[in-house]
């Protein structure tokens, strides 16, 4: 009897080191995270297995901050075993505590292919070895009610699994014939999406593919400047985020836009999504800002930190910058750059973020300069001693805006397992200096 399942679960769920376990063989490269659904087959304890690796989510995210490419990812899985999946394997790590966050998360993203899944789902517990020499109905019940209610959603169906044992036959054929009981309780059926949720994640992907296409032509005939604003392409990008970043751009001028290049960081998550795609698929709000920065952008992927070719591509976007705009910017500052052109070491890094660092302090004393003038000019407007008391407080509001609000406000982003996305560009000098190097390191 053919099996077939879709594995799903959040990121670093250990979802690739449980299917190369079964297979026996390191069909996905371990260390590398999953950016397209794959489908892997094969014969396992003689059995014909057909297995769907997914990307993950953040488990501390909601689904409003997935990346939209990534949930269509999710919906389109269940089409690469067809005629459907007989089992969905969620994928939940032991050593790490199961929160309300994680319930919730699991909860929204399984979702995305219709209520009728939770009939089908089994609970996999990955790295086992943590149990000790606990049980693991000890473990749930320990773990509270957000394990225990994502259990008893999936009808109490959990297996513990063990991706390090390479060898141990047992508990793959144990998991085989928990996916198998799935199928005898659902009378022998599978899971089937509904026809109307694949068709508009069909047209989905096809328009997005047509404006992408479009936007690399473009980009293809325009020259390259340079304001760096940075943005994390494994998340969701917002309306919000976009305000923050409109409203603190304006300290530094009109003109700041067509010096500005949005660097994408954690490219490493499109995998062989392209980032015209990305934000195509991601709407409005990121492609304002984009098409607002003169539709240049650059992409860094994490993963490879010592792919030095993204880096030289970046400062030959710098020096396509100096070449085309009249910005004035100190000629020392970035007259490394050009020294450099033709070599690439490991100081080049530390040279742009200095560079950077160096403009942003100029900016950050015209930005007290225009402060200390709009206090003089407050002054100005308040009475006199002796003078008659106003009957009513002066309205400042078309004079500051957002000034207190822009100065003073933080955006925190961190970078392991973030609490919510969110993007903006840091007013405090020494923040902005710290969180500059950690992006484009």
């Amino acid at each position: 009897m053919e099996l077939r399942a879709v594995v799903f679960g959040g990121k670093f769920a250990g979802k690739s080191s449980l299917i190369n376990t079964v297979f026996g063989n390191d069909l996905l490269p371990p260390k590398k995270r999953t950016a397209q659904c794959k489908k892997l087959q094969g014969s396992v304890c003689g059995r014909e297995l057909t297995l769907v690796d997914t990307p993950g989510w953040w488990k501390h995210f909601p689904l409003s901050d997935t990346a939209e490419f990534l949930k269509q990812e999710l919906v389109q899985a269940v089409s690469l075993c067809h005629p459907g999946p007989h089992a969905i394997l969620l994928v939940i790590e032991i050593d790490i505590p199961f929160t309300e966050k994680h319930r919730k998360a699991a909860e929204d993203h399984l979702e995305l292919l219709g209520g009728q899944i939770w009939t089908y789902t089994l609970v996999v517990f990955t790295r086992s070895h943590s149990l000790g020499d606990r049980t693991i109905e000890e473990h749930i019940e320990k773990e509270g009610e957000a394990l225990q209610w994502m259990i008893e959603r999936c009808g109490s169906r959990c297996h513990v699994f063990d991706s390090a044992a390479l060898n141990n036959e047992s508990q793959v054929k144990q998991l085989l014939e928990k996916i198998e009981d799935v199928v005898r309780r659902n009378n022998d059926t599978y899971f089937q999406i509904e026809a109307k949720i694949l068709e508009e994640a069909a047209e989905w992907k096809k328009t997005v593919m047509t404006k992408a296409s479009a936007r690399e032509l473009k980009l293809q005939e325009q020259t390259t400047q340079l304001n760096t604003g940075v943005i994390p392409a494994d998340t969701s990008f917002k309306e919000q985020q976009r305000k923050v970043i409109q409203e603190n751009m304006i300290f530094l001028g009109d003109d700041v836009w067509r010096h500005t290049i949005v660097l994408f960081t954690r490219g490493d998550i499109l995998g062989d999504l392209t980032i015209a795609q990305h934000i195509e698929s991601e709407g409005k709000a990121l492609q304002w800002v984009v098409e607002k920065c003169g539709n240049r952008y650059h992409v860094f992927n994490n993963e490879e930190r010592e792919n030095r070719v993204q880096v030289t591509e970046l400062l030959q976007k710098i020096d396509e910058m100096l070449a085309r705009n009249s910005f004035k910017l100190n000629a020392e500052t970035f007259g490394r750059i050009h020294a450099r052109k033709t070599e690439v070491d490991a100081q080049d890094l530390e040279d742009v973020v200095q560079m950077v660092d160096e403009e942003w302090r100029r900016r950050d004393k015209q930005l007290q300069k225009k402060v200390l003038e709009l206090k003089e000019a407050i002054k100005a407007m308040l009475p006199r001693r002796g003078e008659e008391s106003m009957e009513f407080p002066p309205d400042l509001s078309e004079m500051s805006p957002n000034t207190e609000k822009d100065h003073h406000g933080d955006e925190k982003v961190s970078r392991t397992e973030p609490e919510a996305s969110s993007v903006g560009t840091v007013q405090d000098e020494d923040n902005s200096t710290l969180k500059l190097k950690d992006q484009i390191k």
